[in-house]
């Protein structure tokens, strides 16, 4: 009876918290680098995305091994310059009329040191899914006005825009170095 009831109990599910992102305090953004065609320093061009959602589902308290989703509304970037933001949601860069979401999907979540980690998944940019490596900074747990529980990290990762087909005409393949950095500074709310 003892291994039977053992049994059981191994055999049940861990129980999962779910996180999703809370957005007062979160953002996401990028970067790239404009080189300068009279030879000056390249000056970078930053970049931030308005809508975006996501969320966490872990057994662990420290978050390894984590399930982990995100998406990206790519039609809400904003650089600060609206014509440069109209370029980059047209066809020759992220193309949100045909691709309106990036999406990622973890495959891993590894816990490196104490509060750092890989994130291993798969990035969808204009249809094409590339393996994307963020490192991740675990910032813990706190707790907001409610006493509900908060958890903190910042990531960062770098693509190659060429990898996803993202190419535009000579002046600008001459002008944008094709890695993008990605800065992710997210704050999840836990749910159960």
């Amino acid at each position: 009876m003892e291994t039977t009831l053992a049994a059981a109990i191994f055999q049940q599910p861990l129980k999962s918290s779910h996180w999703i992102i809370l957005h007062r305090t979160s953002s996401v953004q990028l970067q790239v680098r404009q080189r300068n065609l009279l030879g000056g320093s390249p000056r970078i061009i930053d970049g931030k995305f308005e809508e975006y959602s996501g969320f966490i589902e872990t057994s662990k308290e420290d978050f390894s091994g984590a399930e982990i989703r995100f998406s990206v509304m790519t039609n809400t970037i904003d650089t600060g310059n609206k014509r440069r933001d109209k370029h980059l949601a047209s066809d020759a860069f992220l193309n949100s009329e045909q691709f309106p979401v990036i999406r990622f999907y973890s495959v891993s979540f590894e816990k490196k040191d104490d509060d750092k980690y890989i994130l291993e998944g798969d990035c969808i940019i204009r249809g094409v899914a590339k393996t994307v490596l963020f490192e991740v900074t675990y910032r813990g747990i706190k707790k907001d006005e409610a006493g509900n529980a908060i958890a903190c990290f910042k990531a960062s990762a770098e693509i190659n825009r060429r990898d996803f087909g993202i190419r535009s005409n000579l002046f600008f393949e001459a002008l944008v170095e094709k890695k993008i950095r990605m800065l992710l500074d997210l704050e999840f709310f836990q749910l159960t």
